[in-house]
């Protein structure tokens, strides 16, 4: 029976044992609305606050105190060895995409808790929260190499909320575009779009947004991730659409 009694021992050690070391090995990355993540910021200082856009992007507007670490650049990986892997790292871009990347690369090298603003700068502006253009905390950022990552916006210049709204007004039927140039589900949008202003030439005006060059717009609109496309009769929004969806849906979208 003795034997028995040591068998069953070590079998229930080994497993909280195994159990311990899961637990503690474990990374998680937590996915937190605007308004969580400025809590968590002010929990947790801004030590390990990472805005992981690109310069450009950066000198907008950041979270006050953030640095910045484009996750498209060489450097990025470098740039993230001496923050402490276990205490929790808090990442942001414009509207998730790259954060989501940045959130993975950190995970792999081993830091144990990552929080990822969901939605980004969009859902920060969003929901009105305080943004700084102070340059001091910026990160020796490598840069990103040519014809790699995402590219910046073109030249050109945006929409303001009166050219919007005289659009709307003027227009019978219109559907708008509001995109960016580095989010990937837009760019497929993109070719679906215009097929589809095509098939509805004289029927429904199609208007491309980017998001980027239109900040005011951007937030006026309570924009908080692309691609959005809204549809607007006789001044009237009717219908909207949030992400990428299939080309038959789209098609009826423009129809109805």
């Amino acid at each position: 029976m003795n034997w028995l009694k040591y068998s069953l021992l070590a079998g229930v050690l080994s497993l909280m044992s195994l159990s311990s070391c899961q637990g503690g090995s474990a990374a998680s990355v937590e996915k937190l609305k605007a308004t969580a993540f400025e809590t968590k910021v002010k929990e947790e200082g801004t030590a390990q606050l990472l805005d992981v856009r690109t310069p450009e992007e950066y000198a907008t507007g950041h979270i006050e105190g953030a640095v910045n670490n484009n996750v498209d650049a060489a450097g990025f990986d470098q740039n993230v060895a001496h923050l402490d892997k276990e205490k929790p790292v808090l990442v942001y871009c414009k509207g998730g995409g790259r954060s989501a990347d940045a959130a993975t690369k950190l995970k792999a090298l081993g830091f144990k808790k990552v929080y990822d603003l969901e939605g980004g700068m969009l859902a920060w502006n969003s929901n009105k929260l305080p943004v700084s253009t102070a340059t001091t905390a910026t990160a020796a950022v490598t840069a990103t190499p040519a014809g790699n990552g995402r590219p910046k916006s073109a030249a050109g210049e945006g929409f303001s909320v009166a050219d919007f709204e005289k659009l709307v007004k003027e227009t019978p039927v219109l559907v708008v575009d509001f995109s960016a140039v580095w989010c990937g589900p837009c760019k497929k949008l993109s070719p679906i779009l215009e097929k589809m202003e095509k098939e509805f030439a004289g029927k429904v005006a199609v208007q491309k947004i980017d998001i980027d060059l239109s900040e005011e717009l951007t937030a006026y609109m309570g924009i908080q991730g692309v691609p959005y496309v809204v549809k607007y009769v006789n001044g009237k929004k009717v219908n909207q659409m949030v992400g990428l969806d299939t080309e038959d849906n789209i098609r009826k979208f423009m129809a109805n």
